[in-house]
């Protein structure tokens, strides 16, 4: 059973679905330390749970996420004097919270982003680092972060630019204007936009969908997919013939053969 140290997170598993709701929505469901913590101590049970199939990453009340605890920041400058220390203390909070980005990118299982509202700064990271993003309707992206003066963290300036392109990524940082949901969709930051009522049921539909896959090559496939634009191609063929050769020993690969013969649904582990 995978469990949060606190409330900034709520874990929910439904069968082999875990689904994270991130749990400050006065606040906005702003980045904080103990939701930075709650993230750390999840994805790294996230790391060993081999019944989990498929996750979800959602927010509770009107948004998903609108970047850091800006409040919490002002806190920290105002009681500090000391730059090193100050500094040292941001950095220690990003590292700590970038450790958890690392584990979401390289986790075996689909990680779904399900959003809704503001999806800004490090939310929009957080959401750009999952596999699949489903937007609601009322969605709106921005980066954010140049509007506090400073550059951006999660992997924004990774994964943005793999995106939309090291030009568009560009304007999108330094500008921070919004994006709704459906410019949104035209660039590439999101794989589907509906309705802002039907936003749970779809991304356990389409959770449950990828959970019924073999879980063998939904990790091999995530696998190439994130080492594919850092290979040659032959770096990457080669990767290929190995990851499908290891799929082909599997019980997974024969129950998909015969499945396929036998004109039947295939029974997946």
């Amino acid at each position: 059973m995978i469990t949060s140290p606190n409330d900034t997170i709520v874990v929910n598993e439904e069968e082999e679905l875990c689904v994270l709701t991130l749990n400050r929505p006065k606040s906005l469901n702003a980045l904080n330390r103990e939701m930075t913590t709650a993230l750390d101590a999840i994805t790294q049970q996230l790391t060993r749970s081999d019944h989990i199939r498929a996750v979800i990453i959602q927010g509770a009340g009107d948004h998903f996420m609108a970047g850091g605890d800006i409040k919490a920041f002002h806190q920290w400058i105002s009681e500090s004097d000391d730059k090193r220390a100050l500094k040292e203390r941001f950095q220690s909070l990003i590292i700590e919270v970038h450790h958890s980005i690392t584990r979401l990118a390289h986790l075996d299982q689909p990680v779904i982003g399900a959003v809704h509202g503001a999806v800004a700064g490090f939310g929009m990271s957080l959401a750009l680092n999952c596999d699949i993003v489903l937007a609601a309707d009322n969605s709106f992206f921005s980066t954010a972060y140049s509007q506090i003066g400073t550059s951006p963290d999660g992997g924004l300036t990774y994964n943005l630019p793999r995106v939309v392109g090291v030009k568009r990524a560009f304007e999108l940082i330094a500008f921070g204007e919004k994006v709704d949901a459906e410019h949104a969709l035209r660039i590439g930051l999101v794989n589907r936009v509906i309705p802002l009522s039907e936003l749970q049921t779809e991304s356990r539909s389409l959770a449950g969908k990828l959970a019924e896959r073999s879980s063998q090559a939904n990790a091999r496939m995530k696998s190439l997919l994130r080492s594919s634009l850092d290979n040659t191609l032959e770096a990457q063929l080669q990767a290929e013939s190995i990851h499908f050769s290891e799929c082909a020993t599997s019980d997974n690969f024969y129950e998909g053969i015969s499945a396929f013969l036998e004109k039947r649904p295939p029974n997946f582990k």
